[in-house]
């Protein structure tokens, strides 16, 4: 809770007075903290703080890591514009009481030829971004509501290297069985020094909601506020096959106001899809952004044990029951009589 506490005593500081605006487009440092790092997803509209379900919650909403189940991996790649790329992969596991999760955030720019100040060239050089989270999840109160929190390392290179630690914090809550409200908090704390200049990071809040009207029928609906950009809403639905076949395939679509505006052509909308035997997926996600281009987003996703784990119950159930059923019959048995057994010894001869 001190990381909620912290974030909104940064938004409301006298400093921040021009944030959450487009008047700080900008200003923040390390924008890749803001990029998706899935496709599920990002395929709807980059609204997953109230739908992510296995290891990527760590990101967008680590109280949401107690839907991940007993293990997950995640493990993504999205090429991204102008040549850019952003790599992710996540895994979490349930420990005692709740789950901890582990993740690595990378996006690469390339090679870029740098000049000096006559403008000859000097080399070229191959800026960075990344991250390295770890995170708890738990239950607390009831097992509606679970709270997560994660601490992670944030470097970026440009010429030089800057460093330094920020956190997350999330809470998830099941309204009912078919609904889900969430709050994240992002980014909360630290600065990036390159050189003089200490830059702040994109602190960020997420309110969000998950309904699920059918089984095989998801929505999701997200309020975003991030300190360097206009606030945003995202959309996103998801369609899955029914049934309890091997195979599952799911479409997905979505749309996010934060680029609807500002590039010309067809932008702000997404849409991809997923394809699920048992325990592992593989999904995809494109979004267009007008004239700049079209990112595409590949995941490869893992639950372990999910199969096998539900056959343990199973098995667990049908012991138990069992060994109930051998008790109940050996109480109800008729117990069998006492024989009283008569002493032969004197009625035995003797030699004299």
């Amino acid at each position: 809770m001190k990381i909620f506490g912290l974030a909104l005593a940064l938004a409301a500081s006298p400093s921040a007075a021009r944030d959450f605006s487009s008047a700080a487009a900008g200003s923040a440092s390390a924008p890749f903290l803001k990029l998706g790092v899935d496709s599920r997803v990002e395929a709807m509209g980059g609204a997953g703080a109230a739908t992510a379900r296995d290891a990527g919650a760590l990101y967008w909403n680590p109280g949401a890591l107690m839907e991940a189940g007993l293990q997950s991996a995640v493990f993504s790649r999205e090429e991204y514009l102008a040549g850019t790329s952003l790599n992710y992969a996540a895994y979490s596991r349930a420990i005692s009481a709740g789950v901890f999760g582990v993740s690595i955030q990378e996006l690469s720019v390339g090679s870029i030829g740098g000049t000096d100040a006559n403008g000859a060239d000097n080399g070229s050089f191959s800026p960075y971004d990344l991250a390295l989270s770890l995170g708890y999840a738990s239950h607390i109160v009831s097992d509606e509501l679970s709270v997560g929190a994660s601490a992670k390392f944030i470097q970026s290179k440009i010429l030089g290297n800057a460093r330094t630690f920020a956190f997350d914090g999330g809470v998830s809550y099941s309204l009912t069985s078919n609904v889900k409200l969430a709050f994240v908090a992002a980014n909360v704390g630290g600065r990036l020094q390159y050189e003089r200049n200490r830059e702040e990071l994109p602190l960020l809040f997420r309110a969000g909601i998950g309904v699920t009207p059918r089984d095989s029928w998801e929505l999701s609906a997200e309020a975003v506020a991030a300190r360097d950009a206009n606030p945003a809403l995202a959309l996103g639905t998801e369609w899955r096959t029914q049934g309890d076949a091997d195979w599952v395939l799911s479409l997905r679509g979505g749309i996010n106001t934060a680029t609807v505006s500002g590039i010309s052509g067809i932008s702000g909308l997404s849409a991809g899809f997923g394809i699920a035997r048992k325990d592992i997926g593989v999904d995809y996600a494109v979004r267009p952004f007008g004239g700049i281009g079209i990112a595409h987003h590949f995941s490869i996703v893992w639950k372990f044990d999910g199969a096998r784990r539900g056959k343990r119950a199973q098995f667990r159930r049908w012991a138990s029951s069992t060994e109930d059923a051998h008790a109940q019959a050996r109480m109800a048995a008729p117990r069998p009589a006492k024989v009283q057994l008569r002493d032969f010894s004197a009625a035995q001869p003797t030699n004299g």
